[in-house]
């Protein structure tokens, strides 16, 4: 789970600070924080005002539960402010996959991996006060607790097609939004980030398919001719 503070930047140097402040004392107060640090089941980093909450996939049956109920907690305390910073709002990416941490580098530990590459990308695309969960993480929840609590805590529904967007080397991202735990999203509107990314798709698409139709064309009118026909390729490339 990966958390951003969104205009972070534009806030002057000390109510930066306050934010990051309360958003760490919100960190602390999730239950799946308390009582963890001794066993080393979680691992927290802080890259400015973005920080990172890793927890093994090997735990309680109802552990992607707890997460999505934690973090719905967490947006409401940023939301709520403090008597310091007043209210401010965090973007949150949710995913299941490889990481690798050394907990000896830094208090906290320190992590790399694919997995907190996806999850980092997840989240910059998430809108204010919305948290993004990789279809990874969504099948985790609904392998675990099934289609009706699946449809409660993510939108789309189980049976629906997630958003879907190519953000890393071309490679698709599947993605859906936090509910509220009751069926209603946290933040349903579709991020303008991820709209634009898809629109560059549609119209990267649309552009190769008319290259090929052209060319596909353009063979069809040499061979027409009487040309000879063009070389089989020895390679692909």
């Amino acid at each position: 789970m990966l958390t951003d503070i969104v205009g972070f930047s534009e806030r002057p140097t000390w109510d930066q600070q306050c934010c990051v402040d309360h958003l760490v004392d919100g960190l602390w107060k999730l239950d799946l924080m308390r009582g963890r640090r001794q066993d080393g089941s979680y691992y927290l980093n802080s890259t400015g005002d973005g920080f990172l909450l890793a927890l093994p996939s090997q735990g309680p049956m109802d552990l992607p539960l707890g997460i999505c109920d934690a973090v719905r907690e967490l947006v409401g305390h940023c939301t709520g402010g403090s008597g310091t910073c007043g209210s401010f709002e965090i973007r949150v990416g949710i995913h299941l996959g490889r990481l690798l941490v050394e907990d000896q580098v830094q208090d906290g530990g320190f992590a790399v991996g694919t997995g907190l590459n996806w999850a980092a990308r997840i989240g910059g695309l998430a809108g204010p006060s919305q948290v993004l969960v990789s279809e990874e993480f969504a099948l985790h929840l609904l392998d675990h607790l099934g289609d009706v609590v699946f449809d409660l805590n993510l939108h789309p529904s189980h049976g629906d097609d997630p958003l879907e967007v190519g953000v890393k080397h071309g490679h698709p991202a599947r993605l859906r939004i936090l509910r509220d735990g009751s069926g209603v999203a946290l933040n349903a509107t579709t991020p303008p980030k991820l709209l634009l990314l898809q629109q560059v798709d549609d119209h990267l698409q649309r552009a190769l398919r008319v290259v090929g139709a052209t060319v596909e064309a353009v063979l069809h009118e040499v061979l027409a001719d009487g040309s000879p026909e063009p070389l089989e390729p020895r390679h692909t490339l």
